[in-house]
């Protein structure tokens, strides 16, 4: 045998590593890594936020006020149970509140709402649609169900105050003083 020629193994042959080869290319995760698809570091089958990572819950009293003259303050806010939640695209999100509202804007009782609506997206309908008394206000509670958006993401669920002949008044469809600030926040949705 010439020089190289010597048999693997032996001292004057090349060295070969008997330890076994890992197959999983370089950047594959070690088996006993969970699936984190959103990235958030908590594994999918215990996340229950799958929208990355998870956001404080909104204020469990939020006030909406267009003017110094009309609030709306709501408590109890609830949206699926809860005001971090997880739906489905389109799925239905029920949504449920205790308001207080005061408005002296006008000469006599105004008319007012209590629209719900995405952002980002637009107002998805009114769950007050009432004359409130200028002198003893109105109150009580409300109730009801919107379709979370088509495409998946975070969205804020918020609550602005419509002063409207009606929600739908000559075809309104539009956040009755624009979007309304975050601050008026009452949920976030993960639609997933």
């Amino acid at each position: 045998m010439g020089q190289g020629d010597a048999p693997p193994g032996s001292p004057d042959g090349p060295h070969v590593d008997a330890r076994p080869v890992d197959a999983r290319p370089i950047d594959a995760p070690p088996p006993d890594a969970c699936s984190d698809q959103d990235g958030d570091g908590v594994c999918d089958n215990v996340d229950d936020w799958p929208c990355g990572a998870k956001p404080a819950s909104p204020p469990s009293t939020v006030v909406t006020s267009p003017g110094s003259q009309t609030t709306a303050t709501l408590t109890q806010i609830s949206a699926n149970g809860s005001q971090l939640v997880v739906a489905a695209p389109n799925a239905a999100v029920s949504v449920s509140f205790h308001y207080a509202i005061t408005d002296t804007a006008c000469p006599g009782n105004c008319i007012d709402q209590l629209e719900v609506g995405w952002v980002p997206g637009g107002r998805a309908g009114c769950v007050f649609d009432q004359t409130v008394s200028q002198n003893n206000g109105a109150s009580g509670t409300a109730n009801g169900s919107f379709a979370a958006p088509g495409m998946r993401g975070v969205y804020d669920l918020r609550v602005a105050i419509g002063q409207n002949y009606s929600c739908t008044y000559m075809g309104a469809s539009g956040w009755y003083h624009g979007q309304p600030a975050s601050s008026t926040t009452i949920a976030k949705v993960c639609v997933h």
